[in-house]
C-alpha cells in the first residue's frame, strides 16, 4: 500500500478569477498539493513549487463542489459571480449570481459534512467590506453590525453566515476576509474595477470622470497583497477561525485624487500631458453605498496574522497603468499607439502575417491533428476578394508597432482555447456556414 502524502492538499475554488489567480501563484510558491477548481485550466507560473491538481468544472452544478474538496485540508472559496465584464454589481434578482454565491457555500458545508473527520478542515472565504452597509463612520474595525444595502454584499453576507454557523458545528474552521476595494496588476489581469477602468481611459487619452467632486474615499489595496493575506491567514487558521477580519490597506484617499494619481502615470507612460478628471452626474443605478466613505482599520486582522500591505498606493497604480499599457491581451496595442503618437489627420493600416486560407487551413488542420478530408471546397460568392492585405511599414515606421504574438504561438494558443473550452461553443456548432 502507497505511503500517504503528509502535504497538505489546499483547494482554491474560482482559481482562474481576479483574486483566484493571485492566490493560487502565491500559494504555487509552497510545496503542497494544490488543486484548482475553476471553469477553465488553470496554469501555475513559472518557477511553481507546488505538486498541481488542475480541476475544471462548473462549480454550480450538481457535484461540482463536491469533487473539487474531496479530501482537501484547506479550502480558500474564492468563487464569485457578479454583474458583467466591468462590474462588481450584481442585479437584484439575479438568481445566477445567487446560486454562486450564496449556493456554493451551501455545498461546501455539505460536502464537508458528509466527510467530517477529526480535525476539520480550513475554509478561508473571500467576502467584501460592503457586507457592513454604509456607516456614519468612515472608518470600519470590525464590530459593526451588519446592514448591506445592494445585492451583491447582502449575498456574500448570507454566504458567510452559513460558513461561521458550520464552523460553531465543528464542520469547519471558517475564515472571511471581508475585503476593501481590491486593484492592481495580477497574474489574472488588472481587474475589472474602477482603477482598470479609469487606466484604460487615461492611456486612450481620454478624460476621466468623477461623480459629484470625486471627494468619496476609498481604501484601496493591491491584488497581490490580499493574495499574501489568504496565505497569512491560511498559515494562522486557528487563530482567527468562526469569525471575520477586515483587510485593507489602512489608509482611503477622494477618489478625485486616485483618479489624478492614475491620470498621472498614465501621461507619464504616453509622454503627453495628463487627462483632465472631470466631475459628472452619477447614472441612475448608483446605489447609496457608492457615496459614502470607506476606510479599513486592518489592525486586528495584523495582529492575528503578521499581515500587512508591501505595494504602496502610488507604486501599485503605476504598475497597473504599465500593465495594461503592455499587455495585449488587455488593450489593442496599434489602436493605443495611433491614439497616443499618431499625427492628426494620417492614416495607419495595422497589419501582422499574410498568408492564404489554404495555408491557414493547413496549419489549422495540423494544430487539430486533423487531414484535408475534413475540408470541403466550396463556390466563392460573387464578390468575393482575393486578397486582404494592408501595408503597415508607415505603422512601423512611425509609431513603433509591431505584433506582440506572431502567429506561431497565437494560432496553437486559440486552438488550445477552444479545445479547453469547448461549452463555450459546442452548441453553435451546426449554425456556422462555409467562409
Amino acid at each position: 500500500m502507497p505511503a500517504r502524502d503528509p502535504r497538505p492538499l489546499v483547494v482554491v475554488l474560482g482559481a482562474a478569477g481576479y483574486v483566484g489567480s493571485a492566490v493560487t501563484a502565491e500559494l504555487a510558491r509552497r510545496p503542497v498539493r494544490l488543486r484548482t477548481a475553476a471553469r477553465r485550466p488553470v496554469r501555475l507560473p513559472p518557477g511553481a513549487v507546488a505538486e498541481h491538481e488542475p480541476l475544471t468544472v462548473d462549480l454550480a452544478e450538481d457535484g461540482g463542489v463536491a469533487a473539487a474538496v474531496a479530501g482537501a485540508g484547506a479550502v480558500l472559496h474564492l468563487a464569485a459571480r457578479i454583474g458583467g465584464p466591468a462590474s462588481w454589481r450584481v442585479a437584484e434578482h439575479d438568481d445566477g449570481a445567487e446560486r454562486v454565491n450564496v449556493g456554493l457555500a451551501r455545498d461546501l458545508v455539505e460536502a464537508l459534512r458528509r466527510d467530517r473527520r477529526e480535525r476539520p478542515p480550513a475554509v478561508l472565504f473571500a467576502g467584501t467590506a460592503m457586507q457592513r452597509g454604509p456607516s456614519r463612520s468612515a472608518r470600519l474595525g470590525g464590530g459593526e453590525p451588519d446592514e448591506p444595502v445592494d445585492p451583491y454584499a447582502r449575498q456574500k453576507l448570507a454566504a458567510e453566515l452559513i460558513l461561521k454557523e458550520a464552523s460553531g458545528e465543528g464542520v469547519l474552521r471558517g475564515v472571511s476576509l471581508r475585503l476593501s476595494t481590491v486593484y492592481g496588476d495580477g497574474p489574472g489581469g488588472a481587474g475589472r474595477g474602477v482603477v482598470a477602468a479609469m487606466a484604460r481611459r487615461a492611456l486612450a487619452g481620454r478624460p476621466l470622470t468623477v461623480w459629484h467632486d470625486g471627494s468619496v474615499r476609498r481604501d484601496l489595496v493591491h491584488v497581490r497583497d490580499i493574495a499574501r493575506a489568504f496565505t497569512a491567514a491560511l498559515d494562522h487558521a486557528d487563530a482567527p477561525a468562526g469569525r471575520h477580519w477586515l483587510v485593507g490597506a489602512g489608509r482611503s484617499l477622494p477618489l478625485r485624487e486616485i483618479f489624478a494619481e492614475i491620470a498621472g502615470a498614465a501621461a507619464a507612460r504616453n509622454r503627453r500631458p495628463p487627462v483632465p478628471v472631470e466631475s459628472v452626474r452619477p447614472p441612475d443605478h448608483a446605489m447609496t453605498a457608492d457615496f459614502h466613505d470607506m476606510e479599513i482599520a486592518p489592525s486586528a486582522f495584523r495582529r492575528a496574522t503578521g499581515w500587512r500591505p508591501r505595494i504602496a498606493l502610488r507604486e501599485g497604480l503605476a504598475r497597473t497603468v504599465a500593465a495594461l499599457a503592455e499587455d495585449p491581451s488587455v488593450d489593442c496595442r496599434a489602436v493605443q499607439l495611433v491614439l497616443t503618437r499618431g499625427r492628426p489627420g494620417e492614416v495607419y493600416h495595422v497589419g501582422g502575417q499574410e498568408l492564404t486560407n489554404k495555408e491557414l487551413t493547413g496549419r489549422l488542420l495540423e494544430l487539430c491533428g486533423a487531414g484535408w478530408e475534413r475540408v470541403r471546397f466550396v463556390t466563392d460568392r460573387k464578390g468575393h476578394d482575393l486578397r486582404y492585405s494592408v501595408d503597415d511599414s508607415k505603422t512601423r515606421r512611425e509609431l513603433g508597432y509591431a505584433p506582440a504574438i506572431g502567429l506561431d504561438q497565437g494560432l496553437p494558443e486559440v486552438v488550445r482555447w477552444y479545445r479547453e473550452n469547448r461549452c463555450w461553443w459546442n452548441g453553435l456548432r451546426d449554425s456556422v456556414g462555409s467562409v
